[in-house]
């Protein structure tokens, strides 16, 4: 990396009350921590396929090559620790004062992201998204000591320094549990359920969690990022060809008030006591606010990617990837409740009506797709921007300043900005020119081409990492699952549930032009956002390739003709490319099979919770025909499901 500004000076901090020997220790799964001496940053380049020792001084860069899709980075003594997704496996470094030396790649599961470990080395813990299970490492054999089960795709992690819990936020479902350390229990977290409030007055909102969490170095406090979307407000669903449509969509609550929209980011802030024991009642903090970029918008308030903390623990940072923001966030909250109505300007939409909590924020620009940070300091951190691959400075005592100003009550808003700091600029881009552009784009919530300002809605909020969110979208004259699009995508046309749209191109045109409130997206821009997609790679779910008898016996039933799975589901992309009549609904096109373990709910509707349920679906015949399996023909056709 190239540096372009002169960086920030660090110090060594002293030990925390909580044990921890250095105060800047990642308690949480991040893309981007400290070295052990804290003269580096270790980053990992997804695309590149390598960790990234970084000098803090200089901003000089020496990548290590480490496997296919590296996700996150751990470090514990002189050891710094890599998932690599694509590949199914831990990565081991040994650290020294000339850079990093690759020990050993070891197999984990099925699509690692969040690592942790503690302090001593003693263990590290994986989170296998894929596997829906989180796995205790001992430091020393590198042998599995635990496994626990974890539904909804467990992806990021955080320890307490008291080495007593764990916790593991799930990326479908909005779950977080907490695992006991010392009984071995794995049990889920209670988290705040702010209401919305759709046009028949019930709760609209769903709670998805959606970047790395974090635990404060004196272990009093979790901070859990999420987004509270309502997707059961009806919206019009634009239809076409994808050349022509209208607006409107489900961005059409976009607002240039920061009140409550369809899209509502926040973060989830819990009280613990010495062992990690949730106590009190958590908070969510709603974080939508006046936007620091300059493309034209007013608001910012798009899905948080990561949380972290200073030592002190007086503020948060909040990275959003798809609006290239950071926020620094008061932990002293400011209003938690409607009634303190001289902070909730919003009326019935306010936040505080809706059953947030508010605090005092600074919105901070920096590049594209900030995806986390790490602390040098109490007052200056690095954030990730893993789009344009660099690094920049975040004056985190200055955001400090300005939360204190608002707290002070001398200003009558909620919210200030400013700009971000220094910049590391990244290595030369592994992807294509037109990959890279399309992917900017299909991240942002910002750029006008893609949504209406206020909106919040990005390709990647529904489509999560590419894939989909585990949610069902009312419109106005149907409801919709969001589908996956990590599964040979290009090869599957027609595209969308029944519209019939021809290419991706068009797609996303339709998307976002009609739906999302975008405007002026060119030809040019909807064939780069086609070559992203058709780059996403396919979900490496858990049972891909294997040859178990169960599976082996359930393809014969898929190909069978009684059972008839095949004859819409051909080999092998398990799609015939088509549309059929089916529950109802004409012209219903025929989803790809690949990947369908990870992508629940199912049908188009979302009526189908689990495999399980859409082979009870087929008992009549409505699609395919199950009536004629026995219990166990159904357990091995589902099994075989879950291997494709």
């Amino acid at each position: 990396m190239r540096q372009t500004a002169l960086f920030f000076p660090f110090v060594l901090l002293a030990a925390c009350s909580s044990g921890l020997t250095e105060a800047t220790f990642p308690t949480g799964s991040q893309t981007v921590i400290t070295s052990s001496n804290l003269g580096s940053l270790y980053v990992v380049d997804e695309d590149g396929g390598s960790v990234s020792r970084v000098s803090v001084e200089s901003g000089e860069s020496v990548s290590y090559p480490v496997g296919v899709q590296p996700e996150r980075v751990a470090r514990a003594k002189d050891k710094v620790f890599v998932t690599i997704r694509g590949e199914r496996s831990l990565a081991i470094f040994t650290e020294s004062g000339t850079g990093l030396t690759l020990d050993q790649k070891f197999e984990v599961g099925a699509e690692p992201v969040g690592v942790v470990a503690r302090e001593d080395g003693k263990r590290i813990f994986v989170a296998l998204s894929q596997d829906n299970a989180v796995v205790e490492i001992d430091g020393s054999t590198l042998a599995e000591v635990r496994r626990w089960s974890v539904e909804g795709h467990p992806s990021w992690l955080a320890l307490h320094p008291s080495n007593k819990a764990l916790f593991v936020a799930s990326a479908m479902g909005g779950g977080l549990t907490r695992v006991d350390l010392e009984s071995g229990t794995a049990e889920a977290v209670a988290l705040p359920e702010p209401v919305g409030a759709g046009a028949s007055g019930q709760d609209t909102f769903s709670r998805r969690l959606t970047g790395d969490l974090w635990i404060s170095a004196d272990g009093s406090r979790l901070a859990v990022p999420g987004l509270y979307v309502d997707n059961l407000t009806p919206a019009d669903d634009p239809a076409g060809s994808g050349v022509e449509v209208s607006g409107g969509g489900y961005a059409s609550s976009g607002s240039s008030t920061i009140v409550t929209s369809r899209f509502n980011p926040g973060v989830t802030v819990a009280e613990l006591d010495t062992t990690g024991v949730v106590t009190g009642t958590a908070r969510t903090v709603f974080l939508a606010g006046d936007s620091p970029i300059k493309h034209g918008g007013e608001i910012v308030r798009s899905y948080p990617t990561s949380v972290s903390m200073p030592p002190r623990g007086d503020v948060m940072v909040v990275t959003m990837e798809a609006s290239s923001t950071a926020i620094v966030v008061s932990m002293e909250t400011l209003a938690t409740t409607a009634d303190d109505s001289s902070t909730d300007t919003g009326g019935s939409s306010g936040p505080l009506s809706q059953g947030f909590s508010t605090a005092a924020t600074v919105f901070t620009s920096m590049n594209a797709g900030p995806h986390g940070a790490a602390f040098l300091d109490d007052d200056t951190a690095m954030v990730d921007n893993f789009l344009d691959h660099s690094l920049r400075s975040l004056d985190v005592g200055e955001g400090r300043r300005r939360v204190n100003v608002l707290l002070a009550g001398t200003s009558s808003e909620l919210s200030m900005k400013m700009e971000g700091g220094n910049v590391f600029e990244g290595v030369t881009p592994e992807l294509d020119a037109d990959v890279e552009a399309g992917r900017k784009l299909f991240f942002s919530a910002v750029s006008s081409k893609m949504a209406s300002d206020g909106a919040g809605v990005s390709c990647s909020t529904c489509h999560f990492e590419g894939r989909n969110d585990g949610l069902t979208w009312t419109f106005t004259d149907s409801v919709r699952q969001t589908p996956s699009l990590a599964a040979s995508v290009a090869e599957t046309a027609p595209y969308t549930w029944t519209a019939g749209v021809d290419t991706i191109a068009a797609e996303a045109i339709v998307t976002s032009q009609g739906r999302m409130g975008g405007s002026d997206l060119t030809a040019q821009d909807a064939l780069d956002i086609q070559a992203f997609i058709q780059n996403i790679p396919e979900v490496d779910v858990a049972l891909r390739g294997s040859t178990d008898a169960s599976v082996v016996r359930g393809q014969a039933l898929f190909e069978s003709a009684d059972v008839g799975c095949a004859d819409c589901h051909p080999a092998p992309l398990y799609t015939d490319n088509d549309n059929h009549d089916i529950y109802g609904l004409s012209g219903v096109n025929t989803p790809s099979l690949v990947g369908i373990a990870s992508s629940a709910p199912y049908l188009h509707n979302g009526s189908a919770g689990t495999l399980r349920d859409v082979l009870e679906s087929a008992l009549t015949g409505a699609m395919g025909s199950t009536g004629g399996l026995s219990e166990a023909e159904k357990d091995d056709l589902e099994a075989f499901l879950l291997s494709l």
